[in-house]
């Protein structure tokens, strides 16, 4: 492995100890990219402070942002086996944890006890589990990342977890003497010090000073020409308070921080043009970071091609700036703070030796991807390699994982011509439905003769989902063989065909996509018309006529996406119509509308919008005076308003009966009664009543003796997967158990997708009339359908755990 390894060390273990982990990394061959770099900061653990110390002496090629990893630790007082609390002691200190917040040292007797339990990885759901519900962060609320438990006036304990906000990056206790004392920050490693500074923070408050250890810093010091051209900017906090700034707000110009300030000079001292030169400001979206003493670095990894041309081998030099005030004030009153960073940089020319040394390189960054990287960091290795890279390509499409073979078609046209081609054409064969998907993507995207032959003969060959693959591939392919196929599919395909159809003409483009959608702007089928005009308006900025999305505005099926986005694309692409068309769709004899208050928001935004006010609570009835004052502002608004379009329904399609032994009656009925004026309304079907109003209601689920041990199942898996101490009880071994947690285990009480306070709403506010039956018969049939599926649900799940558990399931349930 070559370049410079570095552990970090507990002040509890031996130099010896972490030559002995970097032996074992060695063994591992992690890629030299992802080499363990000397720490560029202390990293406070598990109330432990870790040092950097170097286990090695090759001179590093890879320099690329620091990352930390520690030896196993072991507690600042260590306990053996027989000090190990047990699991009554564990739950007796979360009882008292959870009941003392008076109690100040009965609180910290608890945490003496959890405390050293929270480790490093620990999930965020055992913290919860061991400490209950945290209290106030001062300064932090707005971060769920971290969590703070007070014990006393000068004691508590702080929680950070990772960026994903699942598992514990650093723990630390105040006041409460557990942790060990913390150690002097080291000096910043000779290696890092062409790129780090530490940086004093000063501000008004002393208490609030602190120290930066920051800098930009490249992946590598020379790279071969075609690598990536890759920088990280990393912020550490060593001092002894938070420190917060702003981020972003920068970018929507170039596609590139631009409050990030980078300069590349040549040999002869020539400044490297920059490629977004004199671009606009739009600016973007701006966030707050925080980085506190010991806990997360900040890094923000960034592309020197977006800063700066460059365009073949040599040496250059790179000046690098960011200041933390740009151009907002930084939180606190902290003195702004410029980080700054000038080093070497060399490229190298291509030559075969070096390319297949990067190859090799980037196939062992390959290997340690997780799934979700893979497309990344293979593209990466296709990139660079080009025709060198097709080789290997082959390879992972033939003996990969699966997200590396799907990956690795998609890189495929990164490198053109035959031989990808032949690749992708020999995944068509494979018996995976995926990784047939994407070999036929690839094709499309590269539409020599070959491929096209093989999409145009996949379509009627190949069943859903691959066929709508297919479908997209030949839009992608924008080839005029394919459009016959797109609009014929759009004339005659089964549904989900015709979607797929849309997406393949966005991809195809241009004024022939536009033909042949347009016809379809009169379906009668709403959900397919809405998504043609969504292409043709949004995708292919093609006129909207308003005239097509008003059978969807005027549908009851209100407040889904697509009558939700109808309403936008009239609002801003209809100009003066705007106000008319959606004037047209409100329910003038309703003056308490969930329906109307959406239309009436989007007229109150459109061009040419008059004055009005319209009241509306969706947890309310409404009082008589604000019903009184909706009638006075629809009668005032009715004028302005087009031709009234006659109502619609969405369709719904029919959910047949669910056959069950013995049979259970799943027949929907709704009942309601008046009363302090508001409706309160009764829905029962099968094992399953709801009554409920705005304000909320009660449930039950009650299963006939006949079905009480299926339903029985799905709670004994529940509760021996959420309690370790009757998972042991249930004789199960540790197989069994990884297999159970793979089942979805189905919910206690149906869950109605389109959610019965929404459905009631709709009911409840529709006119009097067919409209309003119409309502309740949609809300009987989506309860109906969703409460057989429940039942399904269930069935299908003992049937799958019981085989699982086999002979012990019996037990499971004592």
């Amino acid at each position: 492995m070559n370049g410079l390894a570095l552990v970090v060390m507990s002040i509890h273990k031996t130099r010896d100890a972490a030559v002995q982990l970097l032996t074992a990394l060695r063994r591992r061959s992690m890629p030299p990219r992802h080499s363990v770099l000397l720490a560029a900061v202390p990293c406070l653990l598990a109330g432990q402070v870790f040092t950097a110390v170097e286990a090695g002496a090759e001179e590093p090629e890879t320099l690329s942002a620091p990352v930390l990893v520690a030896c196993e630790q072991t507690a600042p007082n260590p306990l053996s086996a027989d000090e190990t609390p047990k699991p009554e002691e564990i739950e007796e200190a979360k009882q008292l944890f959870r009941n003392s917040r008076d109690n100040s040292a009965a609180r910290a007797k608890a945490a003496r006890v959890l405390y050293p339990l929270i480790k490093p990885g620990t999930p965020r759901s055992d913290v919860l589990n061991y400490l209950g519900a945290p209290d106030p962060f001062p300064k932090r609320e707005s971060y769920s990342r971290f969590l703070n438990y007070v014990i006393g006036d000068d004691k508590r304990i702080e929680i950070e977890f990772d960026r994903n906000q699942e598992k514990v990056a650093r723990k630390q206790e105040i006041g409460l003497g557990i942790d060990p004392p913390r150690l002097p920050t080291p000096p910043i490693p000779d290696k890092l010090q062409a790129y780090v500074t530490d940086y004093v923070v000063d501000a008004k408050n002393k208490a609030d000073r602190t120290v930066l250890r920051a800098g930009f810093i490249p992946d590598k010091s020379q790279i071969v020409w075609g690598e990536p051209l890759a920088l990280a900017m990393t912020v550490a906090n060593i001092g002894d308070a938070d420190f917060e700034f702003m981020f972003g707000g920068d970018y929507r110009g170039t596609g590139r921080h631009d409050r990030i300030k980078i300069t590349i000079t040549d040999a002869d001292g020539n400044e490297l043009p920059d490629p977004h030169a004199n671009a606009p400001d739009f600016g973007g979206i701006l966030w707050r970071e925080i980085i506190t003493p010991g806990g997360l670095n900040f890094t923000h990894t960034l592309d020197l091609a977006k800063f700066r041309i460059i365009t073949g081998p040599g040496s250059y030099t790179v000046n690098c700036r960011f200041a933390f005030g740009e151009p907002h004030t930084p939180a606190g009153d902290q003195a702004e703070v410029v980080i700054k960073s000038s080093f070497p940089f060399t490229i190298l020319a291509r030559t075969p030796e070096r390319v297949a040394a990067v190859l090799d390189e980037l196939h062992l960054q390959v290997a340690a991807a997780a799934d979700d990287h893979l497309p990344e960091a293979i593209a990466a290795l296709a990139r660079f390699g080009k025709d060198d890279a097709i080789h290997r390509l082959n390879v992972y499409t033939r003996t990969g994982t699966t997200a590396q073979r799907i990956a690795a078609f998609g890189a495929l046209p990164l490198v053109p011509g035959e031989a990808a081609v032949s690749i992708a054409l020999a995944g068509l064969s494979d018996a995976d439905p995926t990784i047939r998907m994407a070999a036929y993507s690839s094709l499309g995207r590269m539409p020599e003769r070959r491929s096209m032959d093989a999409l145009l003969d996949a379509v009627t060959r190949e069943t859903s989902p691959v066929r709508e693959a297919v479908l997209v591939a030949l839009g992608t392919s924008k080839s005029s063989r394919a459009l016959p196929v797109l609009s014929r599919t759009l004339e005659e395909g089964p549904a989900e065909f015709r979607f797929a159809a849309i997406s393949a003409l966005v991809q195809f483009g241009g004024p022939d996509a536009i033909a042949s959608l347009r016809p379809h702007t009169n379906s009668q089928d709403w959900a397919f018309r809405y998504q043609v005009v969504n292409a043709l308006v949004t995708d292919l900025h093609s006129p909207l006529n308003p005239e097509w999305l008003l059978p969807i505005m005027m549908c009851r099926r209100h407040n889904n996406r697509e009558w939700l986005d109808s309403l936008s694309l009239v609002r801003i692409r209809s100009e003066d119509k705007a106000v008319p068309v959606l004037l047209s769709c409100v329910d003038y004899d309703v003056p308490w509308s969930h329906r109307n208050f959406w239309i009436l928001h989007h007229v109150k935004y459109a061009k040419g919008a008059p004055e009005f006010d319209y009241l509306y609570d969706p947890n309310s009835p409404g009082t008589p005076e604000q019903h009184e004052k909706n009638r006075q502002t629809l009668e005032a608004l009715r004028p302005l308003a087009g031709p009234i379009p006659e109502p619609t329904d969405w369709p719904a399609r029919p959910v047949p009966s669910l056959k069950t032994s013995p049979q259970i009656d799943f027949t929907t009925t709704l009942t309601a009664e008046r009363g302090a004026g508001e409706t309160l309304a009764t829905v029962r079907c099968g094992f399953f009543e709801e009554t409920w109003n705005r304000r909320g209601g009660s449930v039950s689920f009650k299963p006939s003796e006949a079905f009480q041990a299926t339903y029985q199942v799905a709670e004994d898996v529940r509760a021996i997967l959420a309690s370790p101490e009757r998972a042991q009880k249930s004789g199960l071994t540790e197989l069994q158990l990884q297999e159970l947690r793979k089942l979805q285990i189905p919910p206690q009480i149906p869950v109605i997708q389109e959610g019965l306070s929404l459905l009631y709403i709709w009911w409840q506010e529709s006119p009097e009339g067919p409209i309003r039956q119409r309502a309740q018969v949609y809300l009987c049939e989506r309860v109906r359908a969703d409460v057989q599926q429940h039942h399904a649900d269930h069935v299908a799940f003992a049937s799958a755990a019981r085989k699982i558990m086999g002979s012990v399931e019996s037990s499971t349930s004592k």
